[in-house]
């Protein structure tokens, strides 16, 4: 923050602290600030010069100028220069969608070859995030990277959030949903993960603007590449598809299910989840393993949700479920 004031460090702990005094010397601000009585003489005289500090006519006593008077004008540049470079974004994207809606067809998908330029993409797409980010995921065609771990941070951070949908044996073998539940405690609904099965592709699509799906060469190759898909109808197609699996797939993280169960109290929100797991095709053992739970834990709540609906199989216990609204 300094630095956008154009202050550099040490001139910004020495105005800090003018400013949080009526009056001082240098040797105030060197006994406060430990450092050479040298180099604070030297930034209080640049500071001086810049009016930024006011020295007393006394020529030992300094005080700082007041910040609105001081910074003002710098802040008023910065704030010039965003306001230019906003609307310098705004020309450039208008030219851009000017460019795409006469693109053809092969303007609107690239490829890029290799996962080192799979990876580099993503990384540009996610920092760029505003508003939603749609994932699906199954086994053997992920793009996950530590870098992407820090960039997908920053994106929930911002406030963007995340709809995953992932194949069942993908969820049954991977920390995913585990780490999407302890997540969403702490931040309801920003990252759901819904299941489904016969995912047709991997796939990230980015504000709906932009998706990359990863391909890997005949012959099985681990250099996986990816086709980068940019708006037009092709994507329009891609996120469509994503929307309409997405509601017909199964919940499993809590606020995402309690969304779906509004008006149904008389579940406990234990047999809920369990139950919304076990719909999804996920073993006893697996679901146990998900909740913390034994794998006899999950069958005998299965048989008081099955007592409790008046069913005696599971498949009855599903259709009930659907009709009472607990899925």
């Amino acid at each position: 923050m300094s630095a956008l004031l154009g202050l550099d460090e040490l001139e910004s702990l020495v105005y800090r602290f003018l400013v949080s005094q009526a009056h001082s010397t240098v040797d105030d601000v060197v006994a406060e600030l430990r450092h050479p009585a040298s180099e604070v003489a030297a930034v209080v005289d640049r500071l001086v010069q810049r009016t930024v500090v006011v020295r007393h006519a006394d020529g030992a006593t300094v005080s700082a100028a007041p910040p609105a008077q001081a910074l003002g004008a710098v802040v008023a540049d910065r704030q010039s220069e965003l306001r230019a470079a906003q609307a310098e974004l705004d020309t450039l994207g208008e030219l851009y969608r000017t460019a795409s809606s006469g693109r053809s067809l092969a303007g609107l998908v690239d490829v890029l070859p290799g996962q080192q330029a799979v990876h580099a993409r993503m990384l540009q797409a996610m920092e760029s995030l505003e508003d939603e980010w749609l994932t699906t995921v199954r086994p053997g065609a992920t793009l996950h990277t530590p870098q992407g771990e820090g960039a997908a941070m920053r994106a929930r951070e911002r406030g963007v959030r995340h709809r995953i949908l992932a194949e069942r044996q993908f969820i049954e073998h991977s920390p995913l949903l585990s780490s999407v539940v302890e997540s969403d405690a702490a931040r309801p609904g920003a990252t759901l993960v819904r299941i489904r099965a016969g995912l047709p592709a991997a796939m990230l699509v980015f504000d709906r603007r932009a998706a990359i799906i990863p391909v890997r060469p005949a012959g099985g190759r681990p250099d996986t590449g990816a086709l980068v898909v940019h708006e037009g109808p092709l994507l329009s197609s891609l996120v469509a598809l994503f929307d309409l699996l997405w509601s017909d797939a199964d919940r499993v993280v809590p606020s995402d299910i309690d969304a779906g169960a509004a008006g149904t109290p008389d579940l406990d929100p234990l047999d809920r989840r369990i139950l919304s797991l076990v719909h999804a095709g996920m073993t006893d053992r697996a679901a146990g393993a998900e909740l913390g739970l034994s794998m006899r834990t999950v069958q005998r709540r299965m048989r008081d949700l099955m007592d409790l609906s008046g069913t005696e199989t599971r498949l009855q216990l599903g259709a009930a479920a659907v009709r009472r609204g607990w899925l």
